[in-house]
């Protein structure tokens, strides 16, 4: 006992100076324990929550005690936290003063370890940091890391916000005293409460979904339609998630993050979407129970963008993903009608291939094939319209369109039997060159018949007696008269379907007769710018005769066509020869060589009735320049004149005298 009590005090005095402490228990771990054994003593046995009143003796008293054990103020402060912490801990943090005390006496640690940080670091006070804080911020992390399993209604903690800020607090406190003192660079703040929040929700939301999956489990259930409809439950249930974390958790998490409701709903967003991924993945044609559940994760979305606006959450929407649920619908949607379509193209093959087209009986006169695809069609309408989506207008017409076109090739293969010309004989062609023959006979004869009746049996009340002597004296009434009369009569001679040919070629003869009236007269007939309106009104009475007195057997729009050309010659005799002049660009010359050559004839002859033309001789493109030609050789004696046609034409030489004395359509 000796020899152990002489190497015991060698030990403990070790070679230090004579009048220094003895090192009975200064080494650490030893004094660590030993002290914080004894600043468990401030509590009362009674009530291990309540710290005893003589705290501060006691206090005082184990202070004395530093020497011997070897420690400091600032091993003090950390052995008092840590012993603070553990009471907390152990009694189930029922009392937030002391986790309050344990972070008063945190911050003076917190201070220290800043003091220290220029100074030798001390390798005992380093471990002894490093241990206690580092279990406290385990601790509190692993608790954050799942605060809704913690510190929710219903978990193994006191159910209160209060816990879970003095876990963050304590978690917080104690990794920023390592991060400044032991291991740099440690996330902190802000972003360390942004990966706790992110990491309780992806925990929630996975008990959620485990509770959903437990029940098909416990039920045996593994068809689709459950599958969808633990989908539907499981986005409501995630709504409700989302709102717990808004109305619970987030108003104490943003004393530390700035918008920890946005960072929640993203999260749940997120976790959803994966889960929405895997299921759509699998399926493989459109259903109610898809669209429910496309429906219900549509609303979700809604919620959780929503609260992520509310919680001002701008630096973290860009992480939201869209579901796109319009989108995955019309796809899925477009998909069924294609399929659908499929389905009638394929019915319609095998009906070409395989229907006998015979009727069942009497009853039912009709193909199987047609009763197969009517009963097809109605089943792809109810079935399109039962399916719960908005969004189907595009959709509606491909498929309408696609059923039209496969009923068209159906009616189109129904056709194809045949036509009608294959079945009848073929026509007798031996009398086809004698009736084209009697066509044209027809037509010549009748247009013979009109010329022969206008210029040469009427030929004394129209084109010999029409303005012959003046206009105002000789006007069209009396050849209207005979005009009408012979109409009568030739209605009433010829059969119902030569009367439109026989009174079209009398019209055209009429206009025809008319015309030469105005352009090639004879020296009986002068007319004077006065006389337009007269000539106008007579004109506009031959084109009524035959609207009115042909029985409806020439169209008023024939009439107006026939008339155009007799219409512009008249148009002529209302204006001056300055504007003619005017409007005369191409030279005379030019004009001169396009004058038939049956109008020439008739102006050369003598006065009275002019040879009969050639049926068809006048050409009504060629009358109004006709008409501009007469009127400049009229009016070329008018020095005005002259100097006009001159400038126009390049004439230098008089083109005559007119012996109307300046009437523009005299002889």
């Amino acid at each position: 006992m000796r020899a152990l009590c002489d190497a015991v005090l060698a030990l403990a005095w070790r070679s230090a100076p004579a009048g220094e402490a003895c090192h009975w228990a200064d080494g650490y771990p030893l004094n660590v324990i030993l002290y914080v054994s004894l600043l468990q003593g401030i509590f009362d046995l009674r009530d291990e929550t309540v710290v005893l009143d003589e705290v501060d003796e006691l206090l005082e008293l184990m202070r004395r005690t530093w020497a011997t054990l070897g420690i400091n103020r600032m091993l003090h402060n950390v052995c008092f936290a840590w012993v603070l912490f553990q009471q907390y801990v152990a009694t189930g943090q029922v009392e937030p003063d002391l986790a309050g005390a344990a972070l008063a006496v945190l911050a003076e640690v917190a201070a220290d370890a800043g003091a220290r940080q220029d100074s030798p670091r001390d390798p005992v006070y380093a471990r002894v940091l490093s241990t206690a804080l580092g279990a406290i911020r385990d601790w509190s992390e692993k608790r954050l890391l799942d605060y809704h399993e913690w510190y929710g209604n219903g978990g193994t903690g006191t159910g209160s916000t209060a816990a879970l800020e003095c876990a963050l607090s304590l978690a917080l406190g104690a990794g920023k005293i390592i991060a400044e003192s032991v291991h740099a660079g440690h996330e902190c703040g802000g972003d360390r409460v942004d990966y706790y929040i992110r990491c309780s929700m992806r925990s929630a939301f996975a008990k959620v979904l485990e509770s959903g999956l437990g029940q098909e489990v416990s039920g045996h259930q593994r068809d689709v339609d459950d599958t969808s409809g633990i989908l539907t439950q499981l986005a409501r249930d995630t709504e409700e998630l989302a709102q717990w974390e808004r109305e619970g958790f987030s108003p104490e998490l943003r004393r530390w993050h700035p918008f920890p409701a946005a960072v929640a709903a993203v999260t749940l967003h997120g976790c959803y979407g994966v889960v929405l991924k895997q299921y759509l993945g699998k399926a493989v044609c459109l259903t109610d129970e898809l669209v429910r559940v496309l429906h219900a994760a549509g609303r979700l979305e809604k919620a959780l963008v929503q609260m992520v606006a509310d919680d001002d959450g701008e630096p973290v929407v860009r992480e939201v993903v869209p579901y796109d649920v319009e989108s995955v619908v019309v796809g899925f949607l477009r998909t069924w009608v294609e399929e659908r379509l499929r389905v009638a193209r394929e019915c319609l093959l095998r009906a070409k291939d395989t229907e006998s087209w015979t009727a069942r009986s009497k009853n039912e006169p009709y193909a199987q094939s047609a009763v197969d695809l009517m009963k097809l069609a109605k089943a792809t309408l109810d079935e399109f319209f039962a399916i719960p989506v908005s969004a189907r207008g595009g959709m509606l017409q491909d498929l309408a369109d696609g059923l039209g076109a496969v009923f068209q090739d159906y009616v189109s293969f129904l056709a194809s039997c045949g036509n009608k010309s294959r079945l009848l004989a073929a026509p007798c062609c031996h009398f086809d060159h004698a009736r084209t023959a009697a066509q044209t006979a027809i037509a010549h004869v009748a247009e013979v018949a009109a010329y022969r009746l206008i210029f040469y049996d009427s030929h004394h009340s129209f084109y010999d007696g029409l303005y012959a002597g003046g206009v105002a004296d000789a006007r069209i009434r009396p050849a209207l008269r005979t005009l009408k009369q012979n109409l009568s009569l030739l209605v009433s001679i010829l059969v119902d379907r030569a009367q439109p040919v026989a009174v079209r070629e009398v019209m055209k003869a009429s206009f025809q007769a008319f015309l030469m009236v105005l352009l090639a007269g004879g020296n009986q007939r002068s007319f004077t710018r006065e006389d337009h309106g007269m000539v106008e009104e007579d004109l506009r009475s031959l084109k009524r005769a035959f609207c009115t007195r042909g029985e409806g057997l020439v169209a008023e729009e024939v009439v107006e066509s026939e008339a155009e050309a007799a219409e512009g010659v008249v148009a002529l005799m209302g204006q001056t020869a300055e504007r003619v002049v005017e409007d005369n660009h191409p030279p005379l010359s030019s004009t001169v060589d396009k004058i038939p050559p049956e109008w020439k004839e008739a102006e050369a002859e003598a006065p009275g009735s002019p040879s009969l033309p050639a049926a068809g001789a006048t050409d009504g493109r060629r009358e109004i320049p006709q008409a501009r030609r007469r009127l400049l050789k009229m009016e070329s004696g008018s020095p005005r004149c002259s100097s006009l046609t001159r400038e126009k034409t390049g004439s230098r030489g008089n083109l005559g005298s007119c012996p109307g004395g300046g009437n523009p359509f005299c002889r």
